[in-house]
């Protein structure tokens, strides 16, 4: 299972219960001890993830930041709704678009029900998402503060480029991508700059 995801300036640790289920993650700034972001998880019996609850160091203590929550339709992510500290306000929605087994398309939005931003994401459809297939529910999206890890690790196929609409202007960000010998993802470049690295047990 993977027990370690590392990037530029970052490294998150995962720990998962006896029967492989995921039940927390906790941030760290690479060269610091100290946990500086701390999640952990609700799960169904399918270890889909229901719940996120996250908490932020500041100021020498641990801050509740609010939670997450996730619908599904049968096996595909449908919904992430983001709630403030009281767990009750509801101040953000992302909702995903599939076309068969790849999420296409990501809308953003807010408490009013209008559009923050969109997504629009591209993939080699000759080449299997190896990372998806061996871990199917790894929904810890957000990791880095950056969406991309929601197609990453729910997409059938390999994505390769995504593009991301404001009220007047949009972004273009190509991925590439060094597997290891079974298949896996060993690291993914953004941009051709190393953004994230992999490491299993």
């Amino acid at each position: 299972m993977l027990k370690k995801l590392v990037s530029n300036s970052q490294i998150i640790e995962y720990e998962y219960s006896e029967n492989g289920f995921i039940l927390k993650t906790e941030f760290f700034n690479i060269g610091n001890p100290q946990v500086m972001h701390r999640t952990y998880y609700t799960t169904n019996s399918l270890d889909q993830i229901l719940e996120r609850k996250q908490w932020r160091y500041e100021n020498n203590e641990m801050i509740y930041l609010g939670k997450q929550t996730y619908e599904y339709s049968g096996l595909k992510l449908q919904k992430i709704r983001y709630y403030r500290i009281d767990n009750i306000s509801n101040y953000k929605t992302l909702e995903l678009i599939w076309d068969g087994q790849n999420p296409v398309l990501i809308n953003s939005i807010d408490n009013g029900g209008l559009s923050d931003y969109s997504i629009h994401i591209t993939y080699n459809l000759s080449k299997i998402n190896k990372f998806n297939s061996t871990f199917s529910n790894f929904q810890q999206f957000y990791a880095f503060e950056n969406d991309f890890l929601i197609w990453q690790s729910l997409s059938h196929n390999t994505p390769i480029s995504s593009k991301t609409y404001y009220n007047s202007s949009f972004e273009t960000t190509h991925y590439q991508y060094l597997l290891l010998n079974n298949g896996l993802t060993s690291e993914i470049y953004y941009n051709n700059e190393l953004w994230i690295k992999y490491e299993y047990e």
